[in-house]
């Protein structure tokens, strides 16, 4: 990534006098920013103007008052290379540093083209780094002076030699003498070329040298390969006729040379064998001794596997990167001298660590594996004794695998393995405590279902088999009694598979409630009529408060009703006998509220939210005469859940209980009642 042009290999002085400085940005926060690196590389009592647009940037710039002057490259949809290249055309002295948001290599070109002495990126741009592209420009800017004094000089003094010459005909002979020796000294070095030319045909770069008006001069094998024409066709032709289409990428390094410039660029260029390849080009210009460009070398080199290797590196690190940032587990890489190597974020959450604390040490890797041994990840083990056991791990040949429940209460899976170069270890935690926890739900599932259907199965068994073995004269005096134990039975295996389908259609997502109007007071009426007959069997009156409101609710009617159902039943199996239930319902700011109250034994505050878990059981104080299935509550819950609404209970031992459900109403409802109350 090209940043600044500055040699790093320049040592740069002092400048004697603070430079006078302007800035021209119409951003004002990089404005600052920039008048603050400046203050900071060069005192505060540099001299720092500033503009925020061109009409007032240039009359002061070609007032000519400072030494530098800083200028963004989007000023306002204008371009800060035009405001570079209209001043430098008569301020060549000033030095012009060109700012930009992006880090574009054919920005970095036009900022050279059109004078500038610099180019950075605002994102990379420091004090430190701003100070040393100034230092080096000005200092530049000075070379350049002492070397156009230093030329003018030699220019006078050649004049003078020559005129002392045309005095001293006799050195003639001496001269003559000399053009023997260099004739001489010619012939041996058209040996030397020969051989010189062997090494260029050699070497794996294309090498040329071309003239100041563009043609070729001098190629050698290899180019002449590119260029798809021998040497000899290829010499003498310009630049634009051979390269055709990918002239346009070579023009900007072109006009740099002929301009005096050293060059070094990257492109991709088709050339005229058909290949398109990415290279690497370094130009020189050859500068006669009145300073013109006689012409310039040329060396390119074939950077495609190269670019190629790094783009491949770069997506499969991406790729890589893009894993341990998605994956849910926490990752560790050590090296052979197990010091942290890579690490994602997940392994910070899996294990409940500060990042800070670790990321900070000055050993991070020694510290993460004595946090994770304070946990308990490799036994119950002192932090030293574990610390050399992980140490033992990382250096096995073998890799490691467990799940251990960490002092925290977090479970985990623990997988490591060593890197097969032998230049480290991986380490990985999961969180498995969702899955333990699953696991014992479905154990419990397991267990309380085999209980539940082996009670009744038992009962039933038994009388079939007592009816079995009765005599055909006393199965036809009296079958009640155990025909009716089995239906009971019976009828409580179909209300306990019916209870588990039902939670099961829930929890799979499938069963989706299709909202409608609603009438609470039909919904309420309904539900008493539809259970009387079960509040009858258990001698339990069900009654309603003294008003039902009139109003409307958003749900399903028969998931309502059901829900209403289950929460009669209950309160009639809790109730004591010959008592009554009652439901009530009232309106609380945008929902219905429908309560069923009843005045059994009641519930300790403890069981308030287990009640409302799949097979809740509380202690036997609390334990209904008529059995259930232990699903009704939470199943409730699941399609209050579905109406976006709120199931809950309020008890107390030896007060009974009240279960209510909140249902939100109508949006037409809710401005009704709304207009109702504000009248």
């Amino acid at each position: 990534m090209t940043q600044s042009r500055v040699a790093p290999k320049y040592k740069l002085e002092p400048a004697r006098t603070a430079p006078r400085f302007f800035i021209v940005d119409d951003d004002e926060v990089d404005r600052l920013m920039c008048k603050r690196f400046l203050e900071e590389g060069f005192g505060r009592a540099s001299t720092i103007d500033m503009a925020s647009d061109l009409e007032d940037a240039i009359p002061a710039i070609e007032a000519g008052k400072h030494d530098v002057y800083i200028i963004d490259y989007r000023l306002g949809g204008q371009s800060g290379l035009d405001l570079i290249r209209q001043c430098r055309a008569t301020r060549q002295d000033q030095v012009f540093i060109l700012l930009t948001g992006v880090d574009d290599r054919k920005i970095d070109l036009a900022a050279t083209e059109a004078g500038a002495a610099d180019y950075h990126v605002k994102s990379d741009l420091t004090s430190s780094r701003l100070e040393r592209s100034i230092r080096f420009a000005l200092s530049m800017n000075a070379q350049k002076r002492e070397l156009v004094k230093t030329t003018l000089a030699l220019e006078a003094a050649t004049a003078e030699a020559q005129a002392e010459s045309r005095k001293h005909l006799a050195l003639a002979c001496e001269l003559e003498a000399t053009q023997d020796r260099l004739r001489l000294a010619l012939d041996i070095a058209k040996e030397s070329e020969a051989e010189k030319r062997l090494v260029l045909d050699a070497l794996p770069i294309a090498i040329a040298y071309i003239d100041k008006d563009e043609r070729y001069v001098l190629v050698n094998k290899l180019a002449s390969e590119w260029y798809a024409m021998p040497e000899a066709e290829l010499i003498g032709r310009k630049i634009e006729d051979v390269h055709r289409q990918g002239y346009e990428n070579l023009k900007p390094i072109i006009q740099a040379v002929l301009a005096g410039q050293t060059t070094v660029s990257e492109s991709s260029i088709t050339y005229p064998d058909g290949v398109t390849r990415d290279v690497k080009i370094y130009t020189a210009p050859n500068v006669g001794p009145d300073g013109t460009v006689l012409g310039w070398y040329g060396v390119t080199e074939d950077i495609s596997a190269r670019i190629q290797a790094e783009k491949s590196l770069s997506e499969k690190a991406s790729v890589l990167e893009t894993m341990t940032k998605t994956i849910p587990d926490g990752l560790l890489v050590f090296d052979r001298e197990l010091n942290l190597a890579a690490w994602n974020n997940q392994i910070f959450s899996v294990l409940g660590l500060s990042s800070d604390t670790i990321l900070g040490a000055v050993n991070p890797g020694k510290v993460m594996r004595s946090r994770v041994a304070n946990l308990g990840g490799f036994g119950d083990v002192r932090t030293d004794d574990h610390i050399a056991l992980g140490d033992d791990f990382a250096f096995s040949k073998d890799g490691v695998q467990f799940e251990k429940e960490l002092n925290n209460g977090t479970w985990i899976e623990y997988r490591g393995f060593p890197i097969d170069s032998g230049e480290g270890w991986v380490a990985t935690f999961r969180d498995i405590s969702e899955r333990r926890k699953l696991e014992a739900l479905k154990n419990e599932f397991v267990t309380t279902v085999s209980h539940e259907l082996r009670t009744p199965l038992t009962s039933i068994f038994g009388s079939l088999g007592l009816a079995r073995n009765q005599t055909a004269e006393r199965l036809l005096k009296d079958p009640g009694q155990l025909l009716d134990i089995a239906y009971r039975n019976c009828e409580r295996l179909v209300e306990l598979v019916n209870d588990i389908l039902d939670m099961e259609k829930i929890e799979a997502g499938e069963t989706e409630y299709a909202l409608t109007p609603i009438d609470v007071r039909d919904l309420v009426f309904d539900a008493i009529e539809l259970n009387t007959a079960y509040g009858a069997q258990l001698g339990i009156n069900f009654e309603t408060a003294e008003t039902i409101p009139d109003l409307t609710v958003s749900g399903n009617y028969q998931g309502l009703l059901q829900v209403l159902a289950n929460l009669l039943s209950n309160a009639a199996k809790y109730s004591p006998e010959r008592g009554r239930v009652v439901i009530s319902v009232e309106r609380d700011d945008e929902v219905a509220v429908i309560s069923v109250r009843d005045w059994g034994a009641g519930i300790s505050d403890e069981y308030h939210e287990l009640i409302f878990q799949k097979f809740a059981k509380i202690d036997a104080a609390n334990t209904a005469p008529v059995p259930g299935t232990g699903l009704g509550l939470s199943i409730c819950q699941a399609i209050i859940e579905q109406h976006n609404g709120e199931i809950g209970v309020e008890s107390a031992p030896g007060d009974g209980s009240t279960f209510y459900i909140k249902v939100p109403l109508t949006s037409s409802a809710a401005e009704s009642q709304t207009a109702m109350h504000g009248r």
